[in-house]
Order: structure tokens, then C-alpha cells, then sequence
């Protein structure tokens, strides 16, 4: 310990802030292998934000799996999984670019390789001119060598278009990765000009899903067990927002977030967002009746839609993530917190926009948590669907409790940092 603080005292000299970064580093393990986790976790916490300002990815990918182990060290399982997935993704990231590096070099040596052959053809062309003006058995070696040139030039050549292929199809790979974490329209942007220009977009229906007690659950099931649920239901959500044309964002923990009216602007992107919900419901409703009869614990779900204007676009350079930013984001991720099981609830925006298309229940004005009262409704049914209304009416107006708040504001807060 005494090594490490000698060594932060110098980095602090020389404002070296990677130096810094590996220092706390240091001290984060030395902690962490004598027992005292809690100050490990504050110094891994502390190399990795040292590390963000240096701009070191990989010491930010090593902060975040001391994290985990330490986490795991003091059983919290659910940080240490958090912690994991973004060290895997970080190395996935770094991995990536590795591959597009090593592409390059091999487009340089094939094209070093045709120089040489192409001058070797030359060559031997002007070398054969001045053998014929000699003899004519000079005629026949020549000939000789270059049908053997020939077959040199047929197998490099058949070589080539197997290297090519191989190429095209690690870069039709890539793009598929690409295409899987950013809309098609930023993807592109990103290939052409090395960065996506961020967009505001005046009208933008935003969607939050969170699984209720989610935590309780978890504690009855293995972790191999909590992925493949997530990722079942994640997967039909997935599906669901495809069908409808909305753009998924992404998942934090239990957590599911997507957006209508972008990356390219729409009209119905309001009732896209509502359909798309009371769908998820229907969904885990069904789902439901056959854990019931399996005999497994149900799982609930609070929705919540707002719209209104957002900014999107992708931050960074060491790790691209197509992102969305505004109140609208905001009010979104209340109305899910302030929403009950089972049910869709929207605020007064999305409520303007949809009125003539949906039955809705008025829950009157609710205290959300940094916004204040706001209205709100239930979503019942869809009025060209069947008149059976397909989620449960709520005579009940409620604030939110303390305690489902709080649990709401720490999940968003570890991926959030707008919220």
C-alpha cells in the first residue's frame, strides 16, 4: 500500500492520469485480496473514472471485471453481473477493432503481393524479347517459363478470390454486428464519416418495461436460469417492436426501453407504441396461465409510454451505443415506476394523440418522483378490438410508494445517467 501511494503522489506530479488510474488499480486488488471490499470497490470505482478521463479502454475493461469479482466477493451477485456484462462488452468492443486492424494489413500485403507479381510479369516479358532476338531455342525456354508464370498466376489468382470471399464475409459479419447495436441510418453515417451527427426529433413516442419484484424472483433461480427468462421474454419484446416498426434502445438489467418515430420520423408512432404494449401484456398474460398450471412463480410487468421531442444520436469513440436524451425520457421511465402490474399506463401526451383509437381510464393527477403531478391513464383496449377490454380497469387513483421509487431510481441510475 505504502508502494501504491508512493507511486499516486508521483502521478499526481506529473498529472499523468492513467498513472493514476493504475495506481488506485493497484490498491483496488491489494484491498480486495486483504479482505476489505468495501474500500476495494471504492478504488476500482476510482480507476475506472481515471481511466474514462485518460481515455484507456483497457484499463477501464480491467476496472470493471475488479467490480465483479468484488462484488461477487460480497455475494451481491446481480452488481457483479452487471459489472460483467460491461467488461464482456467492453472486450467484445476492443475485439472488434483488433479484427478491422488485421483486415487492413492483409489488404496491404495482397496489394504489395500484385505489385510484385505484376513486375515480375514485366520482367520476365522484356527478358524473353531480347532471348528470341538470340536463337530460336531461346524461344522454347522462354515459352517454358512462361506457361509456368501462368500457373503461378492461375493459383495466386484462385488464392486471391478465396481471400476475397473470406473478406466479404467477415465484413458482411461486421456489418450484421453493427446493424444489431445501431439503426441502419447511423450505421451508415458511422461507415461513411467516422461519426453520427446526434438529431433532435420534435415528436417521439418512448416505452419502459420493468419486471415486478424482479430482485425476489431472481433469489429462488440460478443465474443461468435468470438469463434465459430475460432473455425469452426480451427476445418476444424484440419481436414485437419489429412488428411495429419501433426501434429498440436497450435493456438494464430486468429493464427493457424502446422508442417510436426514430431513427426515421413517423406519424403513428404513438399508437405503433401503445399496441406494441398492450401486445407485451397479452404476452406475458398468456405466458403466465401456463407457468400457473407448471406451477411457477408469475412474472408482472409496469409499462409506461410518454411522447414528446428527445435527442438521439451515438456518444463516445471506444464503445458505440445509439442512445436517446430529453424529459420526454424522463416522464417515460415515471410513468413505467408510477404504473401498476398488468397494466399500460401513458401520460397526458400520449393520451392526446391516441384518445380517438383507445379506450382509457383517467387516474386523475399522480406525484411522480422530479416531475411532480402529473395525468395519467390506463390504457384498457384498442376500440376496433374485440369490446372485451384486454387489460383490467382501476377505479383507484395511488402515488407510488417510497419503496418501488427507490428500487426504480437505482436500477436507472447505474445505466441512466440523463434520468
Amino acid at each position: 500500500m505504502s508502494w501504491f501511494e508512493q507511486s499516486t503522489n508521483t502521478a499526481q506530479k506529473v498529472e499523468n492520469t492513467f498513472y493514476l488510474s493504475d495506481a488506485a488499480f493497484g490498491a483496488a486488488e491489494t484491498y480486495r485480496l486483504m479482505g476489505d471490499q468495501q474500500k476495494a470497490l471504492e478504488y476500482f470505482d476510482r480507476s475506472r473514472r481515471l481511466a474514462e478521463e485518460a481515455h484507456t479502454a483497457q484499463q477501464i475493461k480491467m476496472s470493471y471485471k475488479g467490480l465483479a469479482s468484488t462484488y461477487a466477493d460480497l455475494k451481491d451477485y446481480r452488481q457483479a453481473y452487471f459489472n460483467l456484462s460491461l467488461y464482456s462488452r467492453l472486450a467484445d468492443s476492443m475485439n472488434l477493432l483488433t479484427l478491422d486492424s488485421t483486415q487492413k494489413k492483409q489488404e496491404l500485403r495482397l496489394k504489395d503481393k500484385d505489385i510484385a507479381l505484376l513486375t515480375a510479369d514485366q520482367a520476365l516479358k522484356e527478358q524473353t524479347i531480347q532471348r528470341a532476338k538470340l536463337v530460336r531455342n531461346a524461344i522454347l525456354v522462354g515459352l517454358g517459363l512462361v506457361l509456368t508464370l501462368i500457373g503461378i498466376l492461375y493459383r495466386d489468382y484462385r488464392n486471391k478470390i478465396k481471400t476475397n470471399k473470406l473478406l466479404d464475409q467477415r465484413k458482411a459479419e461486421i456489418e450484421t454486428l453493427l446493424l444489431n447495436i445501431l439503426p441502419y441510418e447511423v450505421a451508415s453515417e458511422l461507415q461513411k464519416e467516422g461519426h453520427a451527427t446526434p438529431r433532435y426529433y420534435d415528436s417521439v413516442s418512448v416505452m419502459f418495461t420493468d419486471f415486478v419484484s424482479f430482485s425476489r424472483i431472481a433469489e429462488s433461480m440460478s443465474p443461468q436460469q435468470i438469463v434465459s427468462e430475460l432473455n425469452e421474454f426480451f427476445t418476444e419484446m424484440d419481436e414485437i417492436i419489429d412488428k411495429y416498426g419501433l426501434e429498440k434502445i436497450k435493456t438494464i438489467g430486468d429493464s427493457y426501453m424502446c422508442a417510436g418515430g426514430i431513427p426515421t420520423s413517423n406519424t403513428t408512432h404513438p399508437q405503433d407504441m401503445v399496441r406494441a404494449g398492450l401486445d407485451i401484456v397479452e404476452y406475458l398474460r398468456q405466458k403466465n396461465k401456463l407457468r400457473e398450471e407448471a406451477g411457477m412463480a408469475k412474472w408482472e410487468i409496469r409499462i409506461g409510454i410518454n411522447t414528446g421531442s428527445i435527442v438521439a444520436g451515438v456518444v463516445g469513440k471506444k464503445k458505440y451505443a445509439y442512445d436517446i436524451w430529453g424529459n420526454t425520457v424522463n416522464i417515460a421511465s415515471r410513468m413505467e415506476s408510477n404504473g401498476e402490474p398488468g397494466m399500460l399506463n401513458i401520460s397526458a401526451d400520449t393520451y392526446a394523440l391516441i384518445k380517438d383509437r383507445f379506450d382509457c381510464t383517467h387516474r386523475g393527477k399522480i406525484y411522480a418522483k422530479n416531475v411532480g403531478e402529473i395525468d395519467m391513464y390506463f390504457v384498457d383496449r384498442e376500440i376496433t378490438a374485440s369490446k372485451e377490454p384486454l387489460l383490467g380497469k382501476t377505479e383507484k387513483s395511488f402515488m407510488a410508494n417510497d419503496d418501488m421509487i427507490q428500487d426504480q431510481d437505482v436500477k436507472v441510475s447505474r445505466g441512466l445517467s440523463d434520468l
